[in-house]
Order: C-alpha cells, then sequence, then structure tokens
C-alpha cells in the first residue's frame, strides 16, 4: 500500500508495478503512453524513462519496461513485477524469438500477459502468425498507434489482483 496525501487528506492506494518485456520498435513505450497520456507519440517518448506512474482509481501503477536481455530482466527486478507483459509487433517474427528466448527467466508466480502490438499493419500473413500461440498465456492484439484494444488492455492490468501468484494458463484472441 502508499499512502498520498492530497491536501490534508491522506489516501491509502495499492500498488501495481507493470513491467513491458520486448524488443526494441515494438511499441512498448507507445502502449504505456497510450494508457498514460491517451495519446500516440510520433517519435519515441524519451520523458518515459524507463519507469512511468500512473494514478488510477485506489491504485498507483508503475509502468517498467525493457527489452529482454538477461541484464535488462534482473536490472529491472522482474521479481518485484506484480504482472508483466510480453510485447512482440505482428510484423516482426524476430521479437516474438526473442521474447520466446528469454521466457525462461519469467519469475516464477507472477502473473503475465502476451501482447501482439501494431495489428494496424495487419494482412492475411500476419493473421495466420498471430494465430500460433506458443507460449499458453492469454493474448491482446493492440495497436497502440490507432489506440485498439489499449483500454481493453488496461481493464485486464487493472483486473488483475496483486496477490495473484497463479501463472495465467488461457489462451484469447480478441480482435476489435
Amino acid at each position: 500500500m502508499v499512502n498520498i496525501s492530497e491536501g490534508e487528506e491522506r489516501v491509502e492506494m495499492k500498488k501495481k508495478i507493470v513491467t513491458f518485456v520486448g524488443c526494441q520498435e515494438v511499441g512498448k513505450s507507445s502502449i504505456i503512453s497510450q494508457i498514460v497520456y491517451k495519446v500516440f507519440p510520433q517519435t519515441f517518448h524519451s520523458e518515459l524513462k524507463d519507469v512511468c506512474t500512473y494514478h488510477r482509481d485506489d491504485t498507483l501503477f508503475e509502468f517498467r519496461y525493457t527489452a529482454p536481455t538477461e541484464k535488462n530482466m534482473s536490472k529491472h527486478k522482474m521479481g518485484e513485477s506484480h504482472l508483466i507483459i510480453y510485447v512482440y509487433a505482428w510484423d516482426d517474427p524476430r521479437s516474438y524469438r526473442w521474447i520466446q528466448k528469454y521466457l525462461h527467466l519469467h519469475p516464477k508466480g507472477i502473473p503475465s500477459l502476451l501482447v501482439c502490438n501494431k495489428i494496424d499493419l495487419m494482412g492475411e500473413l500476419g493473421e495466420i502468425f498471430l494465430c500460433n500461440n506458443h507460449f499458453g498465456q492469454e493474448r491482446i492484439y493492440t495497436s497502440a498507434k490507432e489506440s485498439k484494444n489499449i483500454s481493453l488492455l488496461f481493464d485486464k492490468i487493472q483486473s488483475m489482483e496483486t496477490n495473484d501468484l497463479a501463472i495465467q494458463n488461457k489462451s484469447c484472441c480478441v480482435i476489435l
């Protein structure tokens, strides 16, 4: 719990640390920018740095993002996360393979989601690629550029309990 002062009143809030993991240029910072600022940045959103906080209802969200490397995964203290979101771009199979390569570093007991971003670029070939879910995790398809399914993703982030230690082993396909 976190105490935040609003004038003279102190409000107790839940804190949720959400870490976005994915290769460069898959849209991690753009997704965070859409959640926090409701805008798609035309260039890299440098003020996000590695951590961005966002207050919503009774929760203080701390969004972190990193590339999937052993050094980065330990540097960002993945074990402190309440939720880890693996992001790849539908048009970049390399970004999917990177996640697959480093998934063994996922801390046990921490829920995770798989996010396929850049569905605004999707064509027939992309739809075939997207239907192969080798991880067994719940997957949400997004377009940070067009803000597609960003609210669905945030709703999912909000609804996941911080004390829920069961790793999600569901498969979900949502395209709106």
